[in-house]
């Protein structure tokens, strides 16, 4: 800490009457000056160390110390600088520390040395300042000093199609010293963005390399018996949006799925979409289950609908009791899809992106937090497997015009599962205030 400069010794007799300020003697040439000779035009540093250890001795009254003046005595007439005030002087300039005490008197005024020396110690103070800010601006950067970006792409991924997987370009512990870096996009709202943050601090391990398989398709919601939430094939919440939904949330426990002779398959996902038409892509993604004779275990899948069916991806695991959260976003300006699949029971981590192609479009009028049962080649739907009940911890979304927060689903529409005859397949339960839900299983078919 530097040291709090000392005040001038008090004298006695009358205070001086105030006139124009000459320039100090300390401002006065001395010799020659020894400019250097950096390519920047570096300042001369005699005369800028002179005019800092002058300035630093101005008198209270703003006149010179070192101007002559009857009513000062010489012990009051300039202050010397702390030592931490020279070292600082010193650093600015690269140079060493002289004594700033003020040359004799005899020493006349030199106006345009004034005048230099002034203009020498604000390029001087310029390019400190302008080499603070560069320091400031760099340890901002990830990593706090030059290098790669935080997350880069990796395409080429065995059956994956067009899709990416993002690949940390920093170690986890750095991630988890600084979490801001782990969220890839600086426009995700910030209850979401802590989300990814608290994941960092987890120090996950981060899935890099995946393949992709075929999977079921998943459909709108088709209306059965009862009007307006009866749906053949989804049960759980959705909502509508004036303006274009962003990003989506949704937290659940994978639930265990009864064993059965009977094939059958469930899914469960959040969305941004309707998927109705090329026009209006469902933008999807979660975990599937199915049991029967060709029993497989839970995974985790993504899909743009109507333009593919559900795309499996290998490489990051999920089982029954897990405790997972996918965040489903879309860029319009770039047309993009992010499907971020987190597995907190496994603490493992994977980012995905995938652009929509050409000739298909995105409204994101429509947002969804569903376990559905998909449909078969033959148009018809699966059996529901027996899963008990799937407890969903949190359901958000934000829209482009949401300037804050993500919104809890609390003004949603219910989905029940039914059967053709109008029979209840599932069902959920009511929303908590931070949108918590439950989807309970009734009967297969």
């Amino acid at each position: 800490m530097l040291s709090h400069r000392t005040e001038p010794a008090e004298t006695s007799g009358p205070v001086p009457v105030a006139h124009t300020p000459t320039a100090p003697p300390c401002l006065a040439p001395r010799g020659r000056h020894n400019r250097r000779t950096a390519d920047l035009g570096a300042p001369d540093a005699t005369a800028v160390r002179r005019l800092c250890g002058c300035l630093a001795r101005r008198a209270p009254d703003g006149v010179y110390a070192g101007a002559k003046s009857e009513a000062r005595t010489p012990a009051a007439s300039w202050q010397h600088p702390t030592d931490e005030g020279l070292a600082l002087h010193s650093l600015m300039l690269d140079a060493p520390v002289l004594d700033p005490r003020p040359l004799n008197s005899e020493e006349t005024t030199n106006h345009e040395e004034e005048a230099r020396a002034l203009s020498s110690l604000l390029a001087a103070m310029t390019l400190v300042v302008a080499g603070s800010l560069a320091f400031a601006n760099q340890a901002a950067a990830p990593g706090g000093v030059p290098g790669p970006p935080a997350w880069s792409h990796k395409g080429g991924l065995p059956g994956c199609g067009t899709a990416e997987v993002l690949v940390p370009q920093q170690s986890a512990e750095y991630y988890a010293e600084h979490p801001e870096a782990f969220v890839s996009d600086p426009d995700m709202p910030p209850d979401i963005a802590a989300q990814l943050e608290q994941i960092a601090l987890n120090r996950p391990t981060v899935v890099t390399s995946v393949s992709c398989a075929p999977g079921l398709a998943h459909k709108p919601p088709k209306q059965g018996k009862v009007a307006n939430t009866g749906m053949l094939n989804w049960a759980g919440y959705g909502t509508s949006t004036s303006t274009t939904a962003t990003y989506v949330l949704m937290a659940w426990t994978e639930p265990t799925v009864v064993k059965s002779s009977v094939s059958a398959q469930m899914s469960i996902w959040p969305g941004l979409g309707s998927g109705k038409t090329a026009s209006d892509e469902l933008v999807q993604a979660g975990t599937g289950q199915s049991t029967g004779p060709a029993c497989t275990v839970p995974y985790f899948w993504y899909e743009l609908v109507p333009y593919e069916n559900e795309v499996k991806v290998g490489g990051i695991s999920v089982a029954a009791g897990d405790k997972v959260m996918v965040v489903v976003s879309f860029a319009p300006g770039t047309k993009t899809a992010t499907f971020d699949f987190y597995n907190n029971t496994k603490n493992t981590y994977l980012r995905m992106t995938q652009k929509l192609p050409s000739g298909h479009a995105f409204k994101g009028n429509q947002v969804e937090w569903i376990v559905e049962r998909p449909q078969l080649s033959n148009g018809s739907y699966t059996a529901l497997p027996n899963f008990r009940s799937v407890s969903v911890t949190s359901a958000r979304y934000h829209t482009s015009t949401t300037s804050t927060v993500s919104a809890p689903i609390l003004t949603s529409t219910s989905y029940f599962m039914l059967n053709a005859a109008g029979q209840s397949l599932a069902s959920p339960s009511g929303l908590t205030t931070n949108g918590a839900f439950t989807v309970t299983w009734v009967r297969s078919s």
